[in-house]
């Protein structure tokens, strides 16, 4: 984070307003319980430290919902209205018939964010080709900034250490903290 956007951040958030984070794992195995979820956790605490390494107050939940088109749905229209600021899902984002995450974010989205996930793929996926295979999104809802990443760990702290780097203009930008 640059010590502007830092500055810029701190004008809008406290301790009594703080950045409203939500992290969703979206995985039919995790949610029943048949394994434990990595992927969710992993994007909580980078985020969770993040804002606190900048001194920025931050407030995170995280929740595990099944591969299911409506329940996705449901809980980003609770966090759009409920005026979550960050919403990253870890999840979904390949190919199989239950990989439903982008598709949700993408028809509920107000405006796609397509630079970020383009790069990450470019970086990584020359190391790793399958990167490229990802379907990850960003987006905005409202004022609300969604990320579709992986949930394997590997993909969630690749994602994550990117996502990190423009997450804090982009929430200046979102909420008019900067002109732009």
């Amino acid at each position: 984070m640059s010590t502007r956007d830092q500055e810029r951040l701190a004008t809008k958030y406290s301790e009594a307003n703080p950045i409203r984070a939500m992290i969703i794992t979206m995985s039919d195995r995790a949610y029943a319980r048949e394994y434990e979820d990595e992927g969710g956790p992993m994007a909580f605490s980078r985020l969770r430290s993040h804002y606190r390494k900048a001194d920025l107050a931050i407030e995170c939940e995280a929740v595990i919902l099944p591969d299911d088109r409506e329940v996705l749905r449901k809980q980003l229209v609770t966090a759009r209205e409920g005026r979550i600021d960050i919403v990253i899902t870890t999840g979904g984002t390949g190919i199989g018939p239950r990989d439903i995450t982008p598709d949700v974010i993408l028809e509920m989205a107000d405006k796609v964010i397509p630079g970020v996930m383009e790069l990450i793929r470019a970086r990584h996926g020359q190391e790793r080709p399958l990167t490229a295979l990802s379907r990850t999104v960003a987006a905005t809802m409202g004022s609300t900034l969604v990320y579709a990443i992986p949930g394997n760990p590997k993909g969630v702290e690749e994602y994550m250490t990117e996502l990190l780097k423009t997450m804090d203009h982009l929430l200046c930008v979102l909420h008019g903290i900067e002109a732009h």
